[in-house]
This record gives C-alpha cells, structure tokens and sequence, in this order.
C-alpha cells in the first residue's frame, strides 16, 4: 500500500502496467495541453503545467507534450514495454 500511495500525484488515478505504477488525471475530461513524463519524480500523462515540479530539478527526466490522454498513455505503455521508464 505505502509504494502504491507514494506513487500518487494529486488529481491523479494511479494505474499498474507491467510491474509498473503511473498517473493518469482522474478528471477523464481533464484539459490540454497533455505531457507524458517517462522519467522524472513520477512517471505519468498530466494536464497542464501540473508535470513541471515532477522534472524540475531532477536529472535524466524525459517528458513531451502529446496531443490527448489517449496518446499519452500508449506513449507511456510503449516505453514501459520497452523498458525505456
């Protein structure tokens, strides 16, 4: 329960993937522009500016604007599979 909860950014649901835990906006309706962070404090699709204190500060982060939650996620899964988180 601990890494699960730790693993939650706010406003966010947390999904498991491959041994993997990430955060997608728990409003479904949630407004652009959308950024897929596959390496920073939390991994994840957020809305907004809401990823910047996620990268900001930490080295090797990776992150890119996508055009919907639905890209974001595949993006996210993609790297996932690929080992690349």
């Amino acid at each position: 329960y601990a890494i699960v909860a730790d693993a939650i950014v706010d406003d966010c649901q947390v999904y498991f993937y491959r041994g993997t835990l990430y955060n997608i906006p728990a409003d479904a309706n949630a407004p652009p522009p959308f950024t897929c962070v596959t390496s920073g404090r939390y991994i994840g699709v957020f809305s907004g500016e809401d990823y910047v204190p996620l990268v900001k500060g930490f080295t090797n982060t990776v992150y890119f604007n996508v055009k919907s939650l639905e890209v974001g996620e595949r993006a996210l899964r993609n790297a996932i599979e690929q080992s690349d988180i």
